[in-house]
């Protein structure tokens, strides 16, 4: 007799989780003594989207060594792992720092070493999203963040997104990067339609080639736009509802934008963003979806399935870990 499915039990993949947003306040403090640092603020408090990016960006600022990211790495993947999250794609956001050539390809060596040790261990997957930041230098540190991104997929490295504040720069200036990344065989994501306005994310498709788009809860401005070009195309709306929910994205006296893009047929998969900023992860995610969005849990099992197809794993890959699915399924 089959079980009952429950948020607990489902195999589940996630597509929209930043690594350094996994960083845990006491690893954090602990960190900050390493490097006798002292904070001006808690980054893990923060009123608005702006004040949220700040503290995100002192996060990172105290990852300072090469081996920092094989435990953060490690610890968050053991925490996937526990949650039965069987594939995970996480965004690094390390461009700014990939100037320095032996400690860049030192950290993507200490991911990877994470990334075997619980695929050997507890039989889960983990491929890499190199992040850049719309805020940095894009001529310089985007180029080079691509470039890394090229020659690491042999430690996982699967993808490259556009990250940051869609104000800071236009989408059209990353052309090249990402049409570089594309060439030598990367799949693309952007975060778009989050903070900007619906055209941003009409441009990471067209523009940047983006087969997935960060929030973009936007789309709802243009809805038979996207239920025309998205649907076909698969590309998919990564969400992520109680940070968006958090940092006031959501106009709650509106329809939620999270029901009608699926209502209308327009794919979507689940992230937590960043799971120690927003008090959450990916079960709490999806406990969101069915008590406050009227989700079954059928269709909560159906957006885990269908967010393989979504991934940037090999059309093989996708088959096993389809057919890996299908065994841990209750």
């Amino acid at each position: 007799m089959k079980k009952e499915l429950t948020v607990e039990n489902i195999p589940k993949a996630e597509l929209h989780v930043h690594l350094e947003g996994t960083i845990k306040p006491e690893t954090y403090q602990k960190l900050l003594k390493k490097y006798h640092e002292t904070p001006s603020v808690n980054p893990y408090q923060f009123r608005n989207f702006k004040s949220f990016i700040r503290g995100f960006g002192q996060v990172v600022s105290v990852l300072r060594e090469p081996k920092d990211y094989y435990w953060l790495a490690l610890e968050f993947l053991k925490k996937q792992a526990e949650l039965k999250v069987l594939y995970t794609e996480f965004f690094l956001s390390i461009s700014s720092r990939m100037h320095n050539e032996g400690w860049a390809d030192q950290a993507f060596r200490q991911i990877k070493s994470a990334i075997e040790e619980v695929e050997q261990k507890d039989k889960i997957w983990a491929r890499v999203i190199v992040d850049i930041n719309r805020a940095s230098s894009w001529d310089i540190d985007g180029k080079i963040a691509a470039r890394y991104a090229v020659a690491n997929r042999k430690n996982y490295v699967v993808g490259l997104s556009l990250g940051g504040n869609e104000r800071a720069k236009p989408i059209e200036i990353f052309t090249p990067t990402f049409r570089y990344a594309r060439k030598n065989g990367l799949k693309c994501c952007a975060h778009a339609g989050e903070t900007g306005p619906v055209e941003n994310i009409k441009k990471s498709i067209f523009i940047l080639g983006a087969k997935r788009i960060g929030h973009g809860l936007k789309a709802v401005d243009d809805l038979e736009f996207f239920k025309q070009n998205c649907g076909k195309s698969k590309i998919a709306f990564e969400i992520c509802p109680l940070a968006e929910s958090a940092l006031r994205l959501i106009n709650q006296k509106k329809e939620n934008p999270i029901r009608q893009l699926y209502r209308s047929g327009i794919p979507i998969v689940i992230g937590s963003d960043d799971p120690t900023f927003f008090k959450t992860d990916i079960e709490n995610e999806l406990l969101y979806l069915i008590r406050n969005l009227g989700f079954s849990i059928k269709e909560i099992a159906l957006i885990m399935k269908q967010s393989i197809n979504f991934s940037f794993l090999t059309k093989m890959e996708k088959k096993k870990l389809i057919d890996l699915f299908k065994q841990k399924t209750p």
